[in-house]
């Protein structure tokens, strides 16, 4: 819209906030869960498998994949692909540990890989900070520095975003003391780096 100049209203690319990134679970690694690996991973995610096979196990880690259990794995997905066949994939546990707004995707007929009694008896609206929404605000409260365009989130948001989950996953950040950040030639609290600067996303 902004190369053909239909575009009305200043806009900021989510999409390339590396908050945005994914994490997607695949339980096994098999004939399908290979092309759900693939899939997601040409989207952009970083594949996390769980496997009991060895021999899939291995084929997974020659491809690049991290390979760990569920109980692991619960804890840092946001997408989770089940297609194993098998009872109790994923347990009641599991979903307590899983970040909110966390997609679960079962590609089997039945669903016995899910512990679905345990869904349905404690499902809950919860709410997560979104960079979505950090662009939102950024636009509605600070309007007059955007004119008609497409813009990254900028970089103090994007870090705000990456830092409101820390407690989440019971990480410890570590602050700047003044004269460090005196030396760096940067604020105490944020941003860390330039808003030109783009992180690597691995």
């Amino acid at each position: 819209m902004e190369s053909n100049g239909t575009l009305k209203v200043p806009a900021i690319s989510v999409n390339d906030s590396v908050t945005k990134r994914k994490v997607a679970v695949m339980a096994g690694y098999g004939d399908v869960r290979k092309g759900c690996a693939q899939v997601l991973r040409a989207f952009g995610a970083h594949g996390i498998i769980t496997e009991i096979v060895p021999i899939n196990t291995l084929q997974s880690t020659m491809e690049g994949y991290q390979v760990t259990t569920m109980d692991d794995a619960c804890k840092e997905g946001n997408i989770f692909v089940t297609t194993t066949g098998c009872i109790d994939i994923v347990e009641g546990r599991h979903f307590e540990q899983m970040k909110d707004d966390s997609i679960l995707c079962n590609t089997c007929p039945f669903y016995v890989e899910l512990d679905v009694k345990w869904l349905n008896d404690h499902a809950a609206k919860k709410v997560n900070i979104k960079p979505q929404v950090m662009a939102q605000i950024e636009l509605l409260t600070n309007n007059d520095k955007y004119s008609i365009g497409v813009y990254f989130l900028p970089k103090k948001l994007d870090e705000a975003v990456a830092a409101a989950h820390m407690d989440k996953l019971g990480v410890k950040l570590t602050k700047l003391s003044d004269k460090q950040a005196e030396y760096l030639g940067l604020d105490k609290e944020c941003p860390f780096k330039p808003d030109h600067y783009r992180y690597l996303i691995s």
